[in-house]
């Protein structure tokens, strides 16, 4: 989303004249902030600027197929996976002009978050576990090889104090701004792990994240090796 926003000139130009509210002044001092976020989010070079933009298209794809196929992303009730998929979609994707042109190839895509989402009646199931939705499981693969190296490293950093770090992603070692929420996000999953399911639940859980190439993700010593 950032780098979208803030790598285009023209999606710079419109984004930064609305949030200064005309302000010339404001808007030239929050396009010189625009790269800082790219940077302290992982986009400054080319390469992982086409890589993020690869990998966000190969989201769209899972997302319009999964979308003729159930009302939303994990089956045919919203879960918090489409608040954060709706979220870039209207905050940036969806109102930027550069990345809005992009999505004319997804019209399940735009029609849902244009007001398609917005339409349940109450109703519906998420797809069973483990095996769940083929979103669901585009977006796990694509995580062993980037999310988790990012995960890992903020979590050491976070718990060295530090303020940045860096993580081998698409064959680059890339540098990021340590965030604190991305860590807490991670407990409250494990949290959920070890204290809401069954030793069964658990166990099958353990499993599947073996299968996937994700325990690591939800083993806290891991983290400060």
């Amino acid at each position: 989303m950032v780098h979208y926003r803030w790598h285009y000139p023209d999606s710079a130009a419109f984004v930064s004249q609305i949030i200064a509210e005309g302000d010339p002044n404001a808007a030239a001092a929050i396009l010189k902030w625009g790269p800082r976020a790219c940077r302290a989010t992982g986009t400054e070079t080319v390469a992982q600027q086409k890589a993020a933009e690869a990998e966000y298209i190969r989201c769209l794809e899972a997302a319009e197929k999964q979308l003729a196929e159930t009302r939303y992303l994990m089956g045919d009730r919203p879960t918090a996976v489409d608040c954060i998929f709706l979220g870039g979609l209207r905050a940036h994707i969806n109102f930027d002009p550069d990345p809005k042109k992009i999505l004319t190839a997804f019209p399940k895509v735009v029609a849902w978050a244009e007001g398609g989402a917005d339409t349940w009646d109450g109703t519906g199931d998420l797809a069973p576990f483990p095996h769940s939705t083929g979103f669901t499981q585009h977006v796990l693969a694509e995580m062993p090889t980037t999310y988790l190296p990012f995960m890992m490293a903020n979590a050491r950093a976070q718990e060295n104090g530090d303020k940045a770090f860096t993580a081998d992603i698409y064959g680059e070692t890339v540098s990021y701004l340590s965030r604190s929420y991305p860590e807490q996000a991670r407990k409250m999953i494990v949290e959920r792990l070890d204290n809401s399911l069954t030793a069964a639940e658990r166990e099958t859980a353990a499993a599947w994240l073996r299968d996937i190439g994700l325990s690591a993700f939800f083993d806290t010593a891991n983290y400060s090796k």
